[in-house]
């Protein structure tokens, strides 16, 4: 009998942690704020590493595609990137004390910098 009712308690213990890891682990949506140091850092940083995107539309064109693909279209895609990550570096280095354009100093581009990009190894 005790043995029993020892297997029961266990079991209830069990159980209850078990489901009471479900009702913490809730996804929160906050989204992160930045500071003002953070904008200008990340403004400085793309506007930096704007012409790394070059490079990375010509790997990714020629792992995915072809060589001729990654030299031609690759090239052409990096560039466009690369000047879009320029913009949105001089603009976050312009108004790095506001909010603009985007509330709570998030980024303009996604991923935030170059190396956050998929496939993308930096050693």
């Amino acid at each position: 009998m005790k043995a029993t009712f020892c297997w029961v308690m266990v079991l209830a213990v069990v159980v209850t942690f078990g489901f009471a890891g479900l009702a913490f682990g809730q996804e929160t949506t906050e989204t992160k704020t930045y500071t003002m140091g953070d904008k200008l850092y990340r403004g400085f940083m793309n506007t930096v590493t704007s012409p790394l995107e070059i490079f990375y539309g010509m790997h990714k064109e020629t792992t995915d595609k072809s060589l001729l693909l990654g030299l031609t279209y690759g090239l052409f895609k990096g560039a466009l990137d690369g000047g879009y990550r320029l913009g949105a570096g001089i603009i976050d280095i312009a108004t790095f004390p506001f909010d603009f354009p985007k509330a709570g100093k998030a980024s303009i581009v996604d991923p935030e910098y170059v190396w956050d990009k998929p496939g993308l190894k930096l050693a």
